[in-house]
């Protein structure tokens, strides 16, 4: 089922008509400003449209008619998240350019057009890889260096930030692994994991990334270190969202493990598994102060 581009996504609604401002000013950094009561109107039509060809559609309209709007970014990410669902791949990457053309922080439109290329990898289609991977690190260099998305206030953008950052390891490291470049691989999907430490499918690539760099390299396999990431993702697909992915975990779990030479039994990786995962559920959000 495809993932409709919902208000909690983006949009809060934190706009101001003619310097009057709403009630949810604290999700911008700064408070993009609708000119006129219309023009908040066609924004808020946008954001609340539930149909992919829909949200499409107002996208274009909204870029259209308002062609010096500080809320054109965000019409953008629409347009860009629209196409990538219709599988309009070439048009998604043109008008992300525009996009960065207008604001080159906009980095939810290159979080956008990385997604794309590794749900495409995925399918082995590597044909805007080139593109997405270049999106997916510069958008991280920005982060890295204190630029945060203009359409979140500070407190949002802390709230959201190791999502946002962790998911663009993960599409990056998916890219890399699809090419089997297992080193560049690995490295985004532990820093995936740590981003995420609640995904079952960040511990279980770095696993296979870890791995097959051994098994490609003619290196020892780190047994020990692939049974832990195996165990992780094993106990945190015991849940509806990941019981796809159990099976397959369980089964790779157990061939690793009887392939090597453990310092201790499985079930007691296992075990240190869920206590870490009970860890990860109970810890506090870090502040703002450590977040960046």
């Amino acid at each position: 089922m495809k993932k409709m581009i919902t208000a909690s996504c983006f949009l809060a609604l934190a706009l101001s008509v003619g310097g009057q401002e709403l009630d949810a000013k604290k999700f911008f950094r700064p408070v993009p400003t609708a000119s006129s009561a219309v023009e908040l109107a066609d924004i808020e039509a946008l954001y609340k449209a539930v149909e992919v060809q829909k949200q499409l559609e107002l996208g274009e309209a909204f870029l259209a008619k308002y062609p010096e709007s500080s809320l054109r970014g965000i019409a953008y990410r629409y347009v860009v998240a629209s196409l990538v669902q219709l599988k309009q791949s070439g048009r998604a990457i043109e008008v992300a350019m525009k996009a960065l053309a207008e604001r080159k922080d906009n980095l939810s439109v290159m979080a956008e057009i990385c997604r794309m290329g590794s749900e495409e990898a995925r399918n082995k289609v590597f044909t805007n890889s080139t593109v997405a991977l270049e999106m997916g690190t510069r958008a991280l260099a920005m982060v890295d260096v204190g630029t945060i998305p203009y359409e979140y206030s500070d407190a949002d953008w802390n709230a959201r930030r190791e999502s946002f950052v962790g998911s663009l390891h993960k599409a990056l490291g998916t890219i890399y692994f699809y090419q089997e470049k297992w080193a560049d691989a690995a490295r985004h999907f532990l820093s995936a994991s740590q981003m995420l430490p609640t995904d079952p499918y960040s511990y279980y690539m770095n696993a296979k990334s870890r791995y097959n760099e051994a098994y490609q390299k003619r290196k020892p396999i780190p047994a020990e270190e692939i049974v832990g990431m195996l165990a992780k993702a094993y106990v945190l697909t015991d849940n509806d969202t990941y019981r796809w992915l159990q099976s397959t975990v369980d089964m790779e779990l157990k061939y690793v493990a009887a392939q090597s030479k453990l310092a201790s039994p499985l079930d007691s990786y296992i075990q240190a598994a869920r206590d870490q995962a009970v860890v990860n559920a109970s810890a506090p959000m870090p502040a703002a102060s450590q977040k960046h």
